[in-house]
């Protein structure tokens, strides 16, 4: 909530699952829940009663930055020290230079897919190419490879839920929020193709005069 009133003004809705929309979402599903008592005894038991200093890197912009600082007081009320460090947009997302290099963790966001497989597999895939922690979960693995093959929906649905439940479980990714997006429009805007994927295709897009 803290970043959604914050950082989108209150234009988000609070996220619990990877696939955030299409005939994949489940809004059920909520694998980890917010619950600040559990996070404490949860630092407790891993050792860090007194609290632990972690660094999180952030892209170099006053945007990016206020995000990570309200991430900053959330994790304080639990006893994480989150230590900012600014990284340069144009190397954030190289692996030998970005957030992954050296602070090792950093907020990152994805556009909307129709087809969920594409997400799941680049990001919790053994495979994928996003899979920056390099986690390996061989029962997700079956799952998602098994739910691409499956072309009936209400079929694919119920792996689909049970792969979200697991990467949920295991804490890969903490998911944050799900924002709108908007777009606006003019008339003399022409053949403006508006896609799921969020993604602009502007090849035939043409201005009328």
């Amino acid at each position: 909530d803290p970043v959604i009133q914050v950082i989108y003004r209150g234009n988000a809705t609070p996220a619990y699952t990877m696939i955030g929309g299409g005939w994949a979402y489940n809004p059920d599903l909520k694998p980890m829940p917010y619950d600040l008592e559990k996070a404490k005894q949860k630092l407790v038991e891993a050792g860090y009663a007194k609290g632990i200093t972690l660094p999180i890197g952030c892209q170099a912009s006053a945007a990016y930055i206020q995000e990570c600082e309200v991430y900053q007081a959330m994790y304080a009320k639990v006893g994480i020290n989150l230590q900012i460090v600014p990284i340069p947009t144009e190397i954030f997302y190289v692996a030998t230079q970005g957030y992954l290099a050296e602070p090792g963790v950093g907020p990152i966001n994805w556009s909307f897919r129709p087809d969920p497989h594409f997400l799941l597999s680049i990001l919790v895939h053994k495979d994928g190419s996003w899979n920056a922690g390099r986690h390996i979960n061989a029962e997700r693995d079956r799952l998602i490879e098994e739910a691409t093959a499956i072309y009936d929906l209400a079929k694919a649905k119920p792996l689909y839920d049970k792969i979200q439940t697991i990467v949920g479980e295991e804490a890969i990714f903490i998911f944050t929020v799900r924002t709108y997006d908007y777009k606006p429009m003019s008339k003399k805007v022409k053949d403006m193709p508006l896609e799921p994927a969020k993604g602009e295709r502007l090849r035939f897009v043409w201005l009328e005069k």
